[in-house]
């Protein structure tokens, strides 16, 4: 008597035991249990299709490959930026360390020193140009901004629509999972509590069911990465472990920025970013403070954008540190000042005042009448301003009466 020859044409991924005895519809099925397998007997037509429903689901495991982001890939590179060597190492070894450890990363300092550009610059080294979004926080900021919210449709319908945050986590409409990494530019300019308020137990790690329903009229679920296992849907998002924020925080103006309460600051890493200590004039001696700036040039220049024109670099430096004297600025705010006199022969030939007015003075907001005085004062003497126009332009800019000398 011949044998029976079975052969195996493709395999197929069949629904888990799990999926089978959790799922609300398969209750009624009777299940039979024997040393070997598990076995699902007496099925109705109902129950059957619904078994081949749970093979064809895909899960946020299905993902995980292109959810993560192993910790050799955190790049965090100077590229187009430039630091003294100690200040580079320190904040590179944070800012690497903080996103290994699983925190989010705000960076702060005074404006101009680089910090947007930094975070946009980690998140493309890391995970991809195309794969993080960058926006500017407002005081107008909501729930409704960062999470979501019910939306117009053009049928003239509601439908939940998610905000900038939930937005990262859904490459399309059918719900697919993204690792999307979001950079906040001023984030200290946002209500901290009544825009992320809602999230703040999703970034700690807890899943959250929101107050809105989608198209189906499934609640909006946040799901925490613990919960990976689980099926995906629209009217999910699933934060991964590996999704990081990256924000930047001026501490310029103070009276204009809300305060962040503890419960949000200790979901982040505070990394500062400052600006370099200027050389004191010695002996009339500025040799130090010029070849300072020549550093910054260089890196400006290597970029395509200005050329390294060193009869420029010692005033461009004594402007610099004649502003840090009242209020720190970067060195960007520094490079505008550059590029605006780059191409002029000489130092008597050059426009300083212009780029001064239009760069330096919007940075000047809050300082009292003497401080200004003493400061404009200052850069009068460095640039010679035969036409008077810096302290025209002041007045009529700070809405103060000054007055040469006025502030000694």
């Amino acid at each position: 008597m011949e044998g029976i020859t079975l052969q195996w044409e493709k395999s197929l991924d069949g629904a888990s035991w799990r999926d089978v005895k959790s799922d609300a519809e398969l209750d009624g099925s009777r299940l039979v249990e024997s040393d070997n397998s598990f076995v699902i007997t007496q099925l109705t037509e109902g129950e059957y299709d619904r078994i081949l429903e749970l093979c064809e689901m895909t899960r946020f495991d299905d993902f995980a490959s292109e959810l993560t982001v192993p910790d050799s890939e955190i790049a965090v590179e100077q590229e187009h930026l430039h630091f003294p060597e100690e200040e580079w190492d320190r904040i590179q070894s944070r800012v690497e360390q903080a996103l290994a450890n699983g925190n989010h990363v705000l960076l702060f300092g005074p404006p101009g020193t680089g910090k947007t550009k930094l975070a946009r610059q980690v998140c493309e080294a890391t995970v991809g140009e195309n794969k993080y979004e960058l926006v500017t926080a407002s005081a107008d900021w909501s729930t409704f901004d960062t999470v979501g919210g019910y939306q117009t449709t053009t049928q003239n319908t509601l439908e939940f629509g998610p905000g900038v945050v939930l937005d990262r986590f859904q490459a399309d409409g059918d719900g697919t999972p993204a690792n999307e990494w979001l950079v906040i530019d001023e984030l200290n300019r946002a209500d901290i509590d009544k825009a992320f308020g809602s999230l703040f137990s999703a970034l700690t790690g807890e899943s959250v069911t929101l107050p809105f329903d989608d198209a189906a009229g499934d609640p909006i679920e946040i799901l925490d990465a613990s919960r990976s296992h689980e099926d995906i849907g629209q009217n999910r998002f699933f934060i991964p472990e590996d999704w990081r924020m990256l924000a930047t925080m001026n501490t310029l103006d103070k009276t204009s920025l809300y305060e962040m309460s503890y419960a949000f600051m200790r979901r982040w890493a505070f990394v500062p970013v400052g600006i370099p200590d200027l050389p004191a004039r010695e002996d009339g001696d500025d040799s130090a403070l010029k070849s300072l700036v020549a550093d910054y040039v260089a890196v400006w220049a290597a970029n395509g954008g200005v050329p390294e024109a060193d009869q420029h670099y010692e005033t461009v430096g004594r402007i610099w540190r004649a502003v840090n004297e009242q209020r720190a600025i970067g060195p960007a705010i520094v490079e505008d000042i550059y590029e605006h006199v780059a191409a002029a022969p000489s130092t008597e030939t050059a426009d300083y005042v212009s780029p001064i007015i239009m760069y330096v003075f919007p940075q000047l907001e809050g300082l009292r009448r003497n401080e200004l005085e003493q400061l404009i004062g200052a850069l009068d003497e460095i640039v010679d301003d035969e036409t008077g126009e810096l302290w025209t332009v002041a007045r009529d800019f700070f809405q103060i009466d000054l007055q040469p000398g006025g502030g000694e």
